[in-house]
């Protein structure tokens, strides 16, 4: 699976350049350009996020084609907060530190160093969230989409995880006819602590550039966040291995919760793992013992294997996160809030087991 799957086949941003003949030298080639915002749309949700009693902020955003792929390749994001809001002081914040504005350095030239931003150079919006995915002049068709496609989350802590979507939530993808690195799909979340919170409106704009000057877009979307007031503090979810490769993991989500995704990260392989729970009620879920990498040849393996070490989070939302998520949902405008009109989050502290 390339890198441009978990972008969901981006849209080409950059106008294409056709071929030039013998016969052209000299002149300069034809190019037929994308109106993107014509043809693209841009969707953004603001809410709490509680990370084990911890309150930030949370975001969600979509930005997609008319048949749900991603807008773009390439594109440089900000968001920018009401009166109030303030961006810790933190050297992971950059120059964004103090302000009240969440931003993506422009592509620097070769030789120039770039400005150090909350999402960097590499930072975009995509089908689904914010991700280190912007394309480079080293091409952008990049097999695999290895965990350095998806950010820590959440920013500026010191404690964090990535929050990848793999089976049994979602098909598996790791059985042998996959092209090496793809982890896992995006959650469509960006969450951010130490902040400090206000209510108000937050604005994301998204610039996109184009080899022709005339077709750089700058497109924006504003969420409101009406309440300060998170969900309740998760309890961590309790892991019991049945001693076969699985095992089962006990929730309790807090009132308020609609919903929640439990993340298994098997960190002595390297492999995720997510378990999608409707509605807002303590319960026990299985994680399947046969949801491990296969071949040709060995057929389904272990989801751990033995002696290995995991890490579980349960990250419960109030509104539709796992609904709005790659590759079930290829709406250009899949719902992102609930019914408070925000998206709110809260994840558990982190449970170390092993199998």
């Amino acid at each position: 699976m390339q890198k441009t799957s978990l972008r969901l086949a981006a849209l080409g941003c950059i106008s294409v350049l056709t071929a030039c003949t013998g016969g052209q030298a000299g002149v300069l080639p034809t190019y037929t350009s994308v109106n993107v915002p014509a043809t693209t749309k841009l969707q953004f949700a603001v809410g709490t996020a509680n990370y084990a009693g911890t309150v930030g902020l949370n975001t969600v955003t979509t930005f997609r084609q008319a048949n749900g792929l991603s807008a773009t390749q390439l594109n440089t994001p900000s968001i920018v907060g009401p009166a109030g809001f303030v961006v810790p002081a933190v050297a992971s914040a950059g120059t964004d530190a103090g302000t009240g504005s969440i931003t993506a350095t422009l592509q620097t030239l070769p030789g120039n160093v770039a400005v150090a931003t909350t999402f960097g150079q590499s930072g975009g919006v995509f089908g689904y969230g914010f991700a280190p995915l912007n394309s480079t002049t080293g091409g952008s068709q990049i097999v695999g989409v290895t965990t350095a496609g998806y950010y820590r989350e959440p920013f500026y802590s010191a404690t964090q995880m990535r929050p990848i979507l793999g089976p049994p939530a979602t098909p598996t993808f790791t059985d042998g006819n996959t092209v090496g690195g793809f982890v896992g799909y995006p959650s469509g979340f960006a969450s951010f602590a130490g902040v400090t919170l206000a209510p108000g409106t937050y604005t994301l704009s998204v610039l996109v550039p184009s080899s022709d000057p005339k077709q750089v877009s700058t497109l924006t979307a504003a969420a409101a966040l009406t309440s300060t007031a998170p969900l309740g503090t998760y309890p961590a979810p309790v892991f019991t291995s049945d001693g076969l490769g699985g095992g089962t993991i006990a929730i309790a989500p807090p009132p308020g919760v609609t919903e929640t995704i439990v993340y298994v990260r098997d960190t002595t392989a390297g492999l995720y793992y997510s378990i999608f729970v409707p509605g807002g009620t303590a319960k026990t879920v299985q994680l399947p013992d046969k949801l491990g990498p296969t071949t040709l040849t060995s057929g389904a393996t272990p989801t751990l294997a033995a002696g290995d070490t995991i890490n579980v989070v349960a990250i419960g939302f109030d509104y539709g996160a796992f609904e709005a998520a790659p590759p079930g949902n290829l709406s250009q405008s899949p719902s992102i809030t609930g019914a408070n009109g925000q998206a709110d989050l809260t994840a558990s502290a982190i449970t170390v087991g092993a199998e």
